[in-house]
């Protein structure tokens, strides 16, 4: 029985010396051993599904320079707006507009309303201009079926008559006669 007692005793201080040596394993982790080498990285993982669109955003305001066009060109055409959902106005520099000669603003169905021109409107090789509070037509200018020049020469000639009737009466009121006759719109 004595030596069941020390092979028991044996494995018991087997055990409390494994227990023993565990401990002081997790005492030099604790103290800061040494650390190991990084293992190896893993495979590159399965791509997820793609989300769902999100809502659109507000509509934000532009300040920057254009750099490419912005208005498409269908069919040869340029479109700005829609005929339901069209321009409220719209400001033009120079130089913006094109010059061929197929652009228009407008049509017969859809005409613009109202454009606003600071300086110059050009038609063909003629201007119209503003000068202070005046129109200033080119020469020759016809508005409906009158010429316009035509019809200030003949106003001209009108005033023209009229002062030299007036230039008469102040001559004779002025003068000793205080008599005159009117015939046929001649004074004598």
């Amino acid at each position: 029985m004595a030596f069941r007692i020390d092979q028991t005793l044996k494995k018991y201080d087997n055990i409390i010396k494994t227990i023993l040596e565990e401990i002081e394993e997790i005492r030099n982790e604790r103290r800061g051993g040494s650390t190991g080498p990084t293992g190896a990285t893993g495979p590159i993982g399965v791509r997820g599904y793609t989300g769902y669109t999100g809502p659109i955003g507000p509509v934000g305001t532009f300040g920057g320079i254009v750099e490419r066009n912005i208005i498409p060109l269908e069919n040869g055409l340029i479109n700005v707006g829609e005929v339901s959902n069209g321009f409220n106005r719209l400001y033009l520099s120079d130089g913006i507009v094109p010059t061929s000669t197929d652009v228009k603003l407008g049509t017969e169905e859809n005409p613009l309303k109202n454009l606003f021109v600071s300086d110059l409107i050009s038609i063909g090789n003629k201007s119209i201009t503003v000068s202070e509070e005046s129109l200033i037509l080119p020469n020759n200018t016809k508005v409906g079926d009158v010429d316009i020049n035509s019809r200030l020469t003949e106003l001209q000639n009108q005033v023209s008559a009229l002062q030299t009737k007036l230039d008469q009466i102040c001559q004779l009121w002025n003068s000793d006669l205080f008599e005159a006759n009117i015939v046929d719109d001649m004074i004598s």
